[in-house]
């Protein structure tokens, strides 16, 4: 017996899961995320962004999306893209250094013409990916096509693999005020960067597509 619990949390592990296209990654659900090592257990990191600190009940991969599902305490459901892991992999990409990976293409969601409210059926996540050699804090800035920065996000990276996904969110504006309308502004159809800086310094930088929505009314054939 070998022990394979470094850097893990001094807590119970739900779930062990082996990554079925490489061996050596490794997926741990514990009592407050999911955890992740890509030298077969022995070194843990924490596992992404954005999911809340909860039970892990199981985990399972999903081969035709390449995404990595969560079922948490109190039956929630979480996601997260394995494609950026799997390509640094296949080629080889330096863990010695920082790294922003390519960004897929996403449409901008559709609004309904009566009253201009978002269709929620039609809200998709941006994914955004990237990897640090070190624990520290970074921010991501989405930039237009005229070098405007039109939505920064501060993040605190941690060591190895990291997950964004951002709701194209640009700017929200709310109030506990009664029949007060709430507002969202979102990132228009277009071609953007995205760029991961660390204090002054930029680290990463990728190009990203925002297509235009798509009707969830239009018949398909």
């Amino acid at each position: 017996w070998l022990p394979i619990s470094d850097g893990l949390p001094r807590e119970p592990v739900n779930v062990l899961l082996e990554d079925p296209h490489y061996p050596d990654l490794l997926y741990a659900g514990t009592a407050r995320g999911v955890f992740i090592s890509q030298d077969r257990g022995e070194h843990w990191d924490l596992f992404g962004q954005n999911m809340p600190s909860t039970a892990v009940a199981d985990l399972e991969i999903l081969d035709k999306t390449s995404e990595l599902i969560a079922a948490t305490h109190g039956r929630g459901m979480y996601k997260l893209g394995l494609s950026p892991i799997y390509e640094m992999l296949e080629h080889k990409l330096d863990p010695a250094k920082n790294w922003l990976f390519p960004i897929a293409p996403t449409p901008r969601p559709w609004f309904n013409a009566l009253g201009g409210e978002v269709d929620q059926r039609t809200t998709l996540k941006l994914d955004i990916s990237f990897w640090l050699l070190a624990a520290q804090p970074v921010t991501l800035e989405a930039v237009d096509d005229k070098d405007q920065t039109v939505w920064e996000k501060k993040l605190e990276g941690s060591h190895g693999f990291n997950q964004y996904r951002w709701d194209l969110v640009m700017r929200e504006v709310t109030s506990n005020l009664p029949y007060f309308i709430h507002y969202r502004e979102y990132l228009g159809a277009g071609k953007y960067r995205m760029i991961l800086v660390q204090g002054n310094q930029v680290i990463g930088e990728q190009p990203f597509t925002i297509t235009k929505p798509e009707s969830p009314y239009r018949t398909r054939d």
